[in-house]
């Protein structure tokens, strides 16, 4: 009889502890979880636009990500037609943080994009409107979020048409029928045009020439009598 109450109470005590264990190991569990969606965080994202009501290749989004250590084979994106997410890393001291965001776009866009350029703290990709109209987004996202920011940089009004122009003076052609994998290649979606026959715009002040200037007066017959006359006083 003892043995029986001994054998029920340590069955009841490894009932209780499992259980005990069981209820711990789900909160650490959750725990974990919040943890790793609260380490996620947000990038600062730049945009600028281009419309043309002629011209498909001419309407399209610049879209630069800007992270400090941004770790380039980490980069994963998708484009649908009226959103785009994106995860990347980036290196923080030792350590690596996730990067993400999560947009609605303006107005529908073509499901796909190209790598333009890539930075040791930069990325930026270019996203295809898929009306082609002259009149610009008012902005990126249907609603407002902090951490897009107008690009100035690439900022061009409504209306104005003109290609981009480098350093170099050449302009970028971008080819909507090509895929990010050739992007920035001679043969892929991001072609250079020289512009050597003309000269490229400037919007630096010309510089001031010296000038320089003198002149020569004829006196009158009245000045030289005076003039005489000092020269012999009486």
């Amino acid at each position: 009889m003892a043995d029986y109450i001994v054998s029920t109470s340590i069955t009841a005590n490894v009932d209780l502890f499992e259980h005990s264990l069981s209820q711990f190991l789900r909160a650490l569990s959750s725990v974990l979880q919040l943890s790793t969606m609260t380490s996620v965080k947000t990038p600062s994202v730049l945009w600028a636009q281009r419309s043309s009501a002629t011209t498909k290749q001419k309407n399209f989004i610049y879209l630069t990500v800007n992270l400090r250590g941004i770790m380039h084979s980490t980069l994963k994106y998708t484009v649908t037609d009226t959103t785009i997410s994106l995860k990347v890393n980036a290196k923080e001291g030792d350590e690596q943080c996730e990067y993400a965001f999560e947009l609605d776009f303006h107005a529908e866009v073509v499901p796909k994009a190209l790598e333009k350029c890539k930075t040791p703290q930069s990325v930026t990709i270019v996203i295809f409107k898929k009306d082609i109209t002259a009149r610009d987004w008012p902005q990126l996202s249907k609603t407002v979020l902090a951490y897009v920011k107008t690009d100035f940089s690439r900022w061009t009004w409504e209306g104005d048409e003109s290609d981009d122009v480098d350093e170099d003076g050449s302009t970028d052609i971008i080819n909507v029928d090509m895929d990010s994998s050739s992007a920035g290649t001679k043969n892929g979606g991001l072609l250079k045009q020289s512009n050597q026959g003309s000269a490229p715009p400037s919007v630096t002040t010309p510089a001031t020439p010296q000038v320089l200037w003198a002149q020569r007066s004829s006196p009158t017959e009245s000045m030289k009598l005076m003039l005489k006359t000092l020269q012999n006083p009486l």
